[in-house]
């Protein structure tokens, strides 16, 4: 993210409007001025923004054509030049482009049918706000309301590497701009031809739907290309000029604020860093989310990422309300954390959960060159292993070869050059014993990811205030059951899961991605897992379950004492019945990692059968084996 950028925040003007004024654009009509000229108070140059298409007054549905253009006539000196063009519908940011010709594509189904007021205005390289520029149009798509994203996100673990081979992953941030340079990092991560890409967070400038759809891209556009395989993280611009993350939730099918997958025998970790949005501190619910996943995953090589580094020598500086979490991910053996937020290239050596030099600590790296603009250094610190922020060169991506014991890296900017490479050990560690305290944070003012918020320099007439579009933010409350006890952990995956459906008695369902969960008609779901090679005292049995939806009303898990059941021929007529309830949950979010505790049932080793229900009628899921990443586990602590 670049503080130098201007970040307008709009008032919204409360007007006393009739039914009738707003559902029709006629006001916005007798406004609208296509074009306007304007100047500074200097006399030096004078701007004419016009607004070229759509026409005034148009009616338009589906995908339409925006264009603007900005026209200096200098009196004196010389032309500053056009830093930025704004849009507005309504009152609401709608994109900033950074780049001549001013040209988008806006997504009209994306919002409710009725009539707008869109504006533009230029933002000079001097400094100087131009006048705005307005048109009268009606969104005509059948929509009533603002259409509501009801998909599921589900992460990816990327494509399959050819036998022998380790997984390839690419990593790039603050790139999503629209703009050259983050046209040239996608076509360089195409090169590479990644198995994994994840985004490290900043669509600009507010990560708005239109600017999600254009400069993110719209699925063969820009970084959406690479859509099939990404796992994104969110920003802090995200946040800004109101949007508060509806666009990131909307494009990404309500991604959660932070999930978990496994790819490549690695454990992936994406946070949400905003914490003036959502708690990153240890009594926040990420934190205990993260807990909980990073316990169900002991002595697994894992990676995590998220925007704000808590490190940093760029001018964004240290955030350090990540410390507690930091401490966490260090405590529990992980091997790497990757940043974004800087717009340049760091290379941290390895540091222990207190920020000092440490072996077997986790390597931070900053790759915040994914096109938009890059920053200098304004810091020096003997614990940067590399780094680079040099215009052009640093613009680029950070590409992982993951194997069994370690991970190579290289940095390759998009002129085709590895600035940096090398390797990082995997350092799996067992769960500590206690809850890790920080002890020795970056020196810094900053305490949480700021929104930065600003004057408002331009308030435009307020006609129609469109309907939000989507406004999700997932909590991921985790199950307060089945808190995790101290031991070393086992972890069995399922040698079998199902799910049956009381209104189709006769269908299997084992070979499906969910396993539903509904109490009216009755869907309950099946699992037998095989507990083998331990020793040892039993401390503690959780069965972890990831869910694909929130529920209000909790799961139940219960045993089942016929093993006998098979994967692919149980159906509701012929499953086995389920014995005495061993455990419930209360309310969960979607996305996260449902415990139950079990230690009663699982007494040592030997075959377990569970069967597992919901209390309330409406239909939730959760995912199967044949997922792989998300797959049930059942994790044994063992004294």
């Amino acid at each position: 993210m670049m503080k130098t950028l201007r970040i307008l925040s709009i008032l919204i003007i409360t007007l006393t409007l009739t039914l009738s004024q707003l559902n029709a654009p006629q006001a916005a009509q007798a406004a609208a001025a296509a074009c306007t000229s304007s100047g500074p108070s200097s006399g030096k140059y004078k701007v004419k923004v016009c607004i070229t298409s759509p026409a005034n007054n148009a009616t338009l549905k589906g995908n339409a054509s925006v264009t603007a253009t900005a026209t200096v006539t200098v009196s004196s000196g010389s032309n500053p030049g056009v830093q930025e063009m704004l849009f507005y519908l309504g009152s609401n940011y709608l994109l900033t482009d950074y780049s001549s010709a001013y040209a988008f594509t806006l997504p009209t189904a994306k919002w409710a049918d009725a009539g707008y007021t869109l504006y533009a205005n230029a933002l000079m390289r001097d400094g100087f706000d131009t006048k705005q520029a307005s048109i009268a149009v009606t969104f005509k798509n059948g929509n009533m309301t603002a259409p509501v994203n009801g998909d599921h996100f589900t992460p990816v673990s990327g494509t399959k590497p050819a036998s022998g081979q380790p997984l390839v992953v690419a990593a790039a941030g603050d790139g999503a701009s629209g703009e050259a340079n983050s046209t040239n990092v996608v076509n360089t991560i195409k090169l590479l031809n990644p198995n994994l890409f994840l985004y490290l967070g900043d669509v600009y400038e507010s990560g708005g739907i239109a600017e999600f759809y254009n400069w993110y891209g719209n699925g063969s556009s820009n970084f959406s290309v690479l859509n099939a395989i990404t796992d994104p993280t969110i920003g802090n611009h995200e946040y800004t000029n109101g949007i508060n993350g509806a666009g990131y939730f909307d494009y990404w099918n309500n991604v959660p604020n932070y999930y978990s997958f496994n790819a490549g025998g690695w454990h992936f970790i994406s946070l949400n860093s905003n914490g003036s949005e959502i708690g990153v501190t240890i009594s926040s619910a990420q934190y205990q989310w993260l807990q909980q996943d990073l316990a169900a995953n002991a002595n697994t090589c894992t990676i995590a990422y998220y925007h704000e580094p808590l490190f940093n020598i760029g001018p964004e500086g240290a955030d350090t309300g990540m410390s507690s979490i930091w401490s966490l991910l260090a405590s529990y053996g992980v091997s790497m954390v990757l940043n974004g937020h800087d717009h340049d290239y760091q290379r941290w050596v390895p540091l222990d959960g207190s920020g000092q030099p440490n072996a077997k600590g986790i390597t931070e790296f900053v790759a915040g060159g994914g096109g938009h603009g890059l920053q200098n250094f304004t810091t020096t610190d003997s614990r940067v292993a590399y780094s680079n922020d040099l215009n052009p060169t640093a613009f680029g991506v950070l590409l992982l070869k993951l194997s069994a014991t370690r991970a190579s890296f290289a940095y390759h900017n998009s002129s085709g050059k590895v600035l940096d490479s090398g390797t990082v050990a995997c350092n799996p560690a067992v769960p500590p014993a206690t809850t890790p305290t920080p002890t020795n944070t970056p020196t810094s003012t900053k305490t949480a990811a700021a929104t930065k918020t600003a004057s408002p320099t331009k308030t435009p007439t307020l006609t129609k205030t469109p309907t939000p579009t989507k406004t999700l933010v997932t909590t991921n409350t985790p199950t307060p059951t089945a808190t995790a006890v101290e031991g070393t952990f086992t972890t069995f995956t399922p040698e079998a899961d199902t799910y049956v459906n009381a209104g189709s008695t006769g269908t299997n369902y084992g070979t499906a991605t969910t396993l539903r969960l509904d109490n009216s008609p009755d869907e309950h779901a099946y699992l037998r897992f095989t507990v083998s090679g331990l020793s040892g005292t039993i401390a503690q049995v959780r069965l972890l379950l990831f869910s694909n939806n929130s529920d209000s009303s909790g799961i139940s898990a219960f045993g089942v004492s016929d093993n006998t059941w098979g994967e692919t021929t149980t159906n509701y007529s012929n499953a086995p019945a389920l014995d005495s309830q061993l455990a419930s949950t209360g309310a969960f979010a979607s996305g996260v990692w449902v415990s139950l505790d079990v230690t009663a049932y699982v007494t040592g080793n030997g075959t377990y059968s569970f069967g597992v229900t919901n209390l309330s009628s409406t239909a939730i899921s959760v995912a199967s084996r044949e997922t792989g990443a998300d797959a049930s586990q059942l994790v044994v602590t063992i004294k």
